[in-house]
């Protein structure tokens, strides 16, 4: 499974679980793209890879005769670790700030309930991928473009899944017995 994979994947689930939220066409993005250019406007979730891939274990190996052909399938499979990030970001101004609105903060906490949801979990497992935890909500200030504070809300989590390499070995069809001194 590839990296753009991996990534559809999660954004699928996640407006999935936006809409069942009650959001109408929720925008959920891979950050950091080359023809990204300035910020979005509206309601927007934000998702990028953080660290690197970590290997889980030891590979698993499996060799078994395949009776057809007569060549043993060796399957090696491993577990690997990635951590993405999501960020919630809305562009608000004071006058727009009620009780009724929801703020970047209430859609990062929405966004992260509905990863640590059975819904959200089961659409990941259908797809080979396991949810193993989503980190506390941070919330770094930052200033815009048009110099006024904001907020950037963001939480990390961590998928698994496995990724298989398939081989054939050939059989030993000559062998010879050679008896050396030590």
């Amino acid at each position: 499974m590839n990296d753009t994979k991996l990534i559809d994947i999660i954004c699928t689930a996640l407006e999935a679980g936006l809409v069942s939220q009650g959001y109408v066409d929720p925008d959920v993005l891979q950050s950091y793209q080359p023809e990204q250019q300035g910020s979005s406007s509206g309601e927007v979730w934000y998702i990028h890879k953080i660290g690197p891939i970590h290997k889980y274990g030891h590979t698993q190996k499996t060799n078994k005769l395949n009776q057809t052909t007569g060549v043993i399938d060796l399957v090696e499979a491993r577990v690997l670790e990635r951590k993405y990030q999501i960020t919630a970001f809305k562009k608000q101004t004071p006058e727009e700030l009620t009780q009724t609105v929801k703020t970047a903060d209430d859609m990062a906490e929405e966004a992260a309930a509905i990863m640590q949801g059975q819904v959200f979990v089961n659409a990941l497992r259908l797809e080979g991928l396991r949810m193993m935890r989503i980190t506390d909500i941070r919330t770094p200030y930052f200033t815009d473009q048009h110099d006024q504070n904001d907020i950037s809300p963001n939480f990390d989590f961590t998928v698994t899944y496995s990724k298989q390499l398939a081989s054939i070995v050939q059989p030993v069809v000559d062998y010879t017995v050679q008896i050396n001194r030590v």
